[in-house]
């Protein structure tokens, strides 16, 4: 059930599910029932979804988020942190937010495509310049902060995102050096969040929010790990001396 919650809530998590899945299955060696015990759940609680979207718009759609409609949002000027990144001038951007307020969002998906087709069509580097974009929004601070330089921005958002940043570099080289399976593990648990939103965008706050979530459970575990559980060893270890 929480699996299915998971992935209505959070869709770029389903790839990261996906691999964790299909590792579990061979790994643990799940049997058929397990499977199809857990499969199903998800199913039944998934459903409703696209149940809902196939009542809306008469055709199956698996998908929560608009993807080509995320796609176009990460080249508006309200999102560029870098400043050689203009990919709409905001004229452009009203007109295309004009047609796609008299239409509903599945038609409005194959207008976003058009727009970002045309875009990549006047220049082939854009996803990139976008990705880079999209990378400083989602492991720093999106536009909102990013231009901001208060004290409370700098020191409640800034300072503090460079303060976890620098947590979880120590936490992955902790990982790297006395668990690799929790290495690898964080590894693909980043890399399956940090690459959709590479190719969506990554300006919400939510998003990173969401992000930060992830990070302090990581920093979270290595502290208990290192300075807790090897405390406790420490303590019966001296117990057992004395």
């Amino acid at each position: 059930m929480i699996t299915a919650f998971v992935a209505l809530t959070q869709v770029v998590a389903v790839p990261v599910m996906g691999v964790m899945t299909v590792f579990l299955i061979f790994y643990k060696k799940f049997s058929l029932k397990d499977i199809f015990t857990v499969a199903f759940i998800t199913v039944l609680v998934y459903s409703p979804w696209v149940i809902r979207n196939y009542i809306t718009f008469d055709k199956v759609i698996i998908s929560k988020s608009p993807f080509w409609q995320n796609v176009f949002l990460g080249y508006i000027p309200d999102y560029q942190i870098l400043s050689g990144t203009h990919f709409l001038t905001e004229e452009e951007k009203k007109i295309v937010f004009k047609k796609t307020a008299a239409h509903n969002e599945f038609i409005n998906e194959k207008i976003y495509k058009e727009e970002v087709l045309k875009i990549v069509e006047k220049d082939s580097f854009a996803p990139i310049k976008k990705g880079v974009n999209n990378f400083i929004s989602l492991w720093f601070v999106p536009k909102t902060y990013f231009d901001n330089d208060a004290w409370s921005i700098l020191i409640g958002r800034k300072l503090y995102v460079a303060f976890i940043n620098l947590l979880l570099l120590i936490s992955l080289i902790y990982f790297f050096r006395n668990q690799k399976k929790i290495f690898i593990f964080c590894c693909i648990v980043f890399g399956g969040f940090t690459f959709p939103y590479l190719i969506g965008h990554a300006a919400n706050i939510r998003f990173k929010l969401d992000f930060e979530w992830i990070e302090t459970s990581v920093i979270s575990l290595f502290l208990f790990l290192k300075y807790f559980v090897r405390g406790k060893e420490f303590e019966i270890k001296e117990k057992i001396n004395f």
